[in-house]
């Protein structure tokens, strides 16, 4: 069984660290007797586009997470957002989780990805978002990969600083998922709600700005980029 769920975005148009933790925790165990993999993409994108001028520049960030052991939970936790003020933009984010060969266990990746894109003559954005969850002869056991993904195009000063901070208190609530120790099911609300929040308070700032060219794209797709009013998250799962 191996859901995947590909966020594909082509063209376009500024963070704060990077968080890598892998780590085998026990977690509360999901009642159930068969296996449950549950992959999750979700992408933002606000930019608008200029002619293709500049630097290039790539940004990835992947969290893997996999469990091989009776009864414990593996958990990997990822957070980049870094600012750039390159011309070209490629943007890759990847969650994978996947147990094999035990009894009651799990595995959890979250992947966070924010790209704040400063560049006033920003030309093009190919924006990769995967998450993947798998188990091979397994026995109730779980897995869960989310996979997030923000390009935000700040049109002012104030926006810029609206941003750093929206998105610092986010990278420490995802943080806080490590020591939670929730359930599958309670971390995957918990992580969507909070990331739906910073993209409501980015979509505020942008509209403040009277400069808004938001786009959503979800799992399979891969379209232009167009101006539309603010709009909310999309959220794609498969079991």
């Amino acid at each position: 069984m191996l859901p995947a769920i590909r966020g594909g975005v082509r063209r376009l148009r500024w963070v704060v660290t990077a968080l890598a933790v892998i780590a085998p925790l026990a977690f509360p165990s999901t009642a159930s007797a068969d296996n449950n993999a549950t992959a999750e993409s979700v992408q933002y994108v606000s930019t608008s586009v200029a002619p293709v001028s500049g630097s290039d520049a790539e940004y990835d960030n992947q969290a893997t997470a996999t469990e091989a052991s009776n009864g414990l939970t593996a958990l990997s936790v990822t957070f980049k957002a870094p600012v750039s003020l390159a011309s070209v933009i490629t943007a890759n984010n990847n969650a994978n989780a996947t147990v094999n060969n035990c009894q009651n266990c799990a595995a959890i990746a979250i992947s966070v990805q924010a790209v704040l894109a400063g560049q006033p003559s920003l030309a093009e954005l190919t924006a990769n978002d995967v998450a993947s969850a798998s188990g091979t002869n397994c026995s109730n056991c779980n897995t869960l990969a989310e996979a997030f993904q923000i390009v935000f195009d700040p049109q002012s000063s104030m926006s810029v600083y609206l941003a750093v901070i929206y998105l610092g208190k986010l990278q420490q609530q995802i943080q806080a998922l490590q020591n939670a120790h929730l359930s599958l099911a309670q971390i995957q609300s918990v992580s969507t709600a909070d990331v739906t929040a910073v993209v409501t308070k980015l979509q505020r700032a942008a509209a403040a700005d009277e400069q808004v060219t938001p786009a959503l794209y979800g799992s399979q797709q891969q379209n232009q980029l167009i101006s539309v009013p603010p709009v909310t998250l999309l959220s794609v799962f498969h079991h």
